[in-house]
Protein backbone atom coordinates (compact mmCIF):
# COMPACT_ATOMS: atom_id res chain seq x y z
CA UNK A 1 0.00 0.00 0.00
CA UNK A 2 2.95 2.22 0.85
CA UNK A 3 4.64 1.68 -2.50
CA UNK A 4 1.80 2.17 -4.21
CA UNK A 5 1.08 5.63 -2.38
CA UNK A 6 4.57 6.52 -2.93
CA UNK A 7 4.36 5.92 -7.20
CA UNK A 8 1.35 8.17 -6.69
CA UNK A 9 3.15 10.86 -5.71
CA UNK A 10 5.80 10.33 -8.63
CA UNK A 11 3.47 10.09 -10.82
CA UNK A 12 4.35 6.69 -11.66
CA UNK A 13 1.30 5.28 -13.57
CA UNK A 14 0.59 2.61 -16.20
CA UNK A 15 -2.20 4.07 -17.20
CA UNK A 16 -1.70 6.67 -20.21
CA UNK A 17 -5.02 8.62 -20.82
CA UNK A 18 -2.41 11.94 -20.21
CA UNK A 19 0.23 11.21 -22.54
CA UNK A 20 1.58 14.63 -22.28
CA UNK A 21 3.57 13.07 -19.34
CA UNK A 22 4.29 10.48 -21.95
CA UNK A 23 8.49 10.26 -21.66
CA UNK A 24 8.61 8.35 -24.95
CA UNK A 25 6.26 10.92 -27.06
CA UNK A 26 5.74 14.02 -25.24
CA UNK A 27 3.46 16.43 -27.19
CA UNK A 28 3.29 19.98 -26.31
CA UNK A 29 1.51 20.99 -23.78
CA UNK A 30 -1.81 23.40 -23.56
CA UNK A 31 -4.18 24.54 -21.33
CA UNK A 32 -6.18 21.73 -20.73
CA UNK A 33 -3.43 19.14 -20.36
CA UNK A 34 -2.58 21.27 -17.44
CA UNK A 35 -5.52 21.13 -15.80
CA UNK A 36 -5.72 17.51 -15.95
CA UNK A 37 -2.76 17.14 -14.50
CA UNK A 38 -3.42 19.30 -11.47
CA UNK A 39 -7.11 17.83 -11.11
CA UNK A 40 -5.27 14.71 -10.88
CA UNK A 41 -3.92 12.93 -7.73
CA UNK A 42 -1.97 10.88 -9.27
CA UNK A 43 0.72 13.36 -10.72
CA UNK A 44 3.17 15.30 -8.19
CA UNK A 45 4.41 18.94 -7.78
CA UNK A 46 7.67 17.88 -10.18
CA UNK A 47 5.14 17.32 -12.87
CA UNK A 48 3.05 19.84 -13.06
CA UNK A 49 5.99 22.74 -12.74
CA UNK A 50 7.50 21.09 -15.82
CA UNK A 51 4.48 21.47 -17.60
CA UNK A 52 4.07 24.55 -16.94
CA UNK A 53 7.49 25.57 -17.38
CA UNK A 54 7.15 24.50 -21.19
CA UNK A 55 4.00 26.46 -21.55
CA UNK A 56 5.69 29.61 -20.57
CA UNK A 57 8.53 28.38 -23.15
CA UNK A 58 6.21 27.91 -25.67
CA UNK A 59 4.19 31.30 -25.57
CA UNK A 60 7.80 33.68 -25.08
CA UNK A 61 9.04 31.82 -28.67
CA UNK A 62 5.50 32.79 -29.80
CA UNK A 63 5.67 36.37 -27.96
CA UNK A 64 9.52 36.64 -30.17
CA UNK A 65 7.88 35.33 -33.60
CA UNK A 66 5.41 37.79 -33.78
CA UNK A 67 7.39 40.87 -32.45
CA UNK A 68 9.95 39.72 -35.31
CA UNK A 69 7.30 39.50 -38.32
CA UNK A 70 5.16 42.69 -36.83
CA UNK A 71 8.62 44.59 -36.96
CA UNK A 72 9.49 43.02 -40.94
CA UNK A 73 5.76 44.08 -41.43
CA UNK A 74 6.01 47.53 -40.35
CA UNK A 75 9.22 48.23 -41.97
CA UNK A 76 7.56 47.61 -45.39
CA UNK A 77 4.31 49.48 -44.70
CA UNK A 78 6.36 52.72 -43.54
CA UNK A 79 8.27 52.23 -46.78
CA UNK A 80 5.26 51.57 -49.26
CA UNK A 81 3.62 55.10 -47.28
CA UNK A 82 6.88 56.72 -48.39
CA UNK A 83 6.88 56.36 -51.53
CA UNK A 84 2.93 56.59 -51.87
CA UNK A 85 3.81 60.55 -50.77
CA UNK A 86 7.08 61.26 -52.62
CA UNK A 87 5.74 62.09 -55.85
CA UNK A 88 6.75 65.90 -55.38
CA UNK A 89 9.14 65.77 -52.71
CA UNK A 90 13.16 65.15 -53.49
CA UNK A 91 13.35 62.58 -50.13
CA UNK A 92 11.16 61.21 -47.54
CA UNK A 93 10.82 58.84 -44.39
CA UNK A 94 7.92 57.87 -42.37
CA UNK A 95 7.86 55.92 -39.04
CA UNK A 96 6.04 54.95 -36.28
CA UNK A 97 7.88 54.38 -32.80
CA UNK A 98 7.54 50.91 -30.79
CA UNK A 99 6.11 52.30 -27.59
CA UNK A 100 8.27 50.59 -25.51
CA UNK A 101 8.49 53.63 -23.37
CA UNK A 102 6.61 56.91 -23.97
CA UNK A 103 9.21 59.07 -25.41
CA UNK A 104 11.32 58.35 -28.56
CA UNK A 105 13.54 60.65 -29.96
CA UNK A 106 14.52 60.41 -34.28
CA UNK A 107 18.38 61.50 -35.18
CA UNK A 108 19.47 62.33 -38.74
CA UNK A 109 22.70 61.71 -39.71
CA UNK A 110 23.91 63.67 -43.06
CA UNK A 111 27.46 63.42 -44.43
CA UNK A 112 28.25 65.27 -47.58
CA UNK A 113 30.91 63.93 -49.50
CA UNK A 114 31.32 66.85 -52.06
CA UNK A 115 33.72 69.73 -51.85
CA UNK A 116 30.95 72.60 -52.00
CA UNK A 117 28.38 73.20 -49.01
CA UNK A 118 24.88 71.95 -49.34
CA UNK A 119 22.12 73.72 -47.82
CA UNK A 120 19.22 71.34 -46.71
CA UNK A 121 15.44 71.94 -45.38
CA UNK A 122 14.06 69.27 -42.95
CA UNK A 123 10.59 69.56 -42.05
CA UNK A 124 8.92 67.15 -39.02
CA UNK A 125 5.41 66.91 -39.49
CA UNK A 126 2.62 65.49 -37.38
CA UNK A 127 0.02 63.03 -39.12
CA UNK A 128 -1.90 62.07 -36.29
CA UNK A 129 -2.71 65.94 -35.61
CA UNK A 130 -3.24 68.65 -38.36
CA UNK A 131 -2.98 70.91 -36.31
CA UNK A 132 0.61 71.14 -34.89
CA UNK A 133 2.29 73.26 -37.22
CA UNK A 134 5.36 71.73 -39.46
CA UNK A 135 8.48 72.32 -37.87
CA UNK A 136 11.21 73.52 -40.03
CA UNK A 137 15.18 73.11 -40.14
CA UNK A 138 16.92 74.50 -42.48
CA UNK A 139 20.95 74.03 -42.23
CA UNK A 140 24.45 73.95 -43.96
CA UNK A 141 26.63 70.89 -44.25
CA UNK A 142 29.97 71.99 -44.95
CA UNK A 143 32.27 70.25 -47.63
CA UNK A 144 33.10 66.99 -46.46
CA UNK A 145 31.76 66.94 -43.32
CA UNK A 146 28.67 65.64 -41.20
CA UNK A 147 25.71 66.83 -39.09
CA UNK A 148 23.87 65.57 -36.72
CA UNK A 149 19.99 66.63 -36.33
CA UNK A 150 17.76 65.78 -33.36
CA UNK A 151 13.62 65.99 -33.34
CA UNK A 152 12.66 65.27 -29.45
CA UNK A 153 10.02 63.86 -28.45
CA UNK A 154 8.77 63.06 -31.91
CA UNK A 155 4.94 61.31 -31.68
CA UNK A 156 3.53 58.45 -32.99
CA UNK A 157 3.17 58.94 -36.54
CA UNK A 158 5.14 61.61 -38.37
CA UNK A 159 6.54 62.09 -41.63
CA UNK A 160 9.82 63.64 -42.22
CA UNK A 161 10.88 65.43 -45.10
CA UNK A 162 14.21 66.26 -46.30
CA UNK A 163 14.92 68.98 -49.59
CA UNK A 164 17.92 69.68 -51.31
CA UNK A 165 19.10 66.22 -51.10
CA UNK A 166 22.14 65.69 -53.87
CA UNK A 167 24.00 62.48 -55.03
CA UNK A 168 26.87 63.20 -52.97
CA UNK A 169 24.70 63.37 -49.50
CA UNK A 170 24.12 60.65 -47.20
CA UNK A 171 21.54 60.55 -45.07
CA UNK A 172 20.98 58.13 -42.10
CA UNK A 173 17.53 58.06 -40.03
CA UNK A 174 17.53 56.03 -36.62
CA UNK A 175 14.62 56.16 -33.97
CA UNK A 176 15.62 55.63 -30.42
CA UNK A 177 13.42 55.12 -27.63
CA UNK A 178 14.01 56.43 -24.57
CA UNK A 179 15.09 54.57 -21.26
CA UNK A 180 17.38 52.49 -19.65
CA UNK A 181 15.96 49.67 -22.14
CA UNK A 182 15.44 51.95 -24.99
CA UNK A 183 15.81 50.39 -28.67
CA UNK A 184 16.11 51.89 -31.51
CA UNK A 185 15.41 51.30 -35.19
CA UNK A 186 16.86 52.99 -38.44
CA UNK A 187 14.14 54.05 -40.91
CA UNK A 188 14.24 53.83 -44.59
CA UNK A 189 14.82 56.55 -46.78
CA UNK A 190 13.24 56.89 -49.97
CA UNK A 191 15.00 59.63 -52.09
CA UNK A 192 13.02 60.47 -55.30
CA UNK A 193 14.26 63.26 -57.60
CA UNK A 194 12.88 66.59 -57.84
CA UNK A 195 11.26 67.42 -61.00
CA UNK A 196 12.68 69.89 -63.12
Amino acid sequence: MEEQKESMIKGESDDRELNVLDSGHHKKPDIEDVYNIITNPRYGLAEIKREVRAIERNVKETICRLEARNREIQCKLDCIIACMNCKRKFALTTGRVRRECRIANLFINIRNNSRTPVELEIRRKNICNDRCRVCIISITVGPCSCREVIFRNIPDTYEVEIRGVTEDVRIRVTEVCCGDNGSSRPIRLCRIPDPS
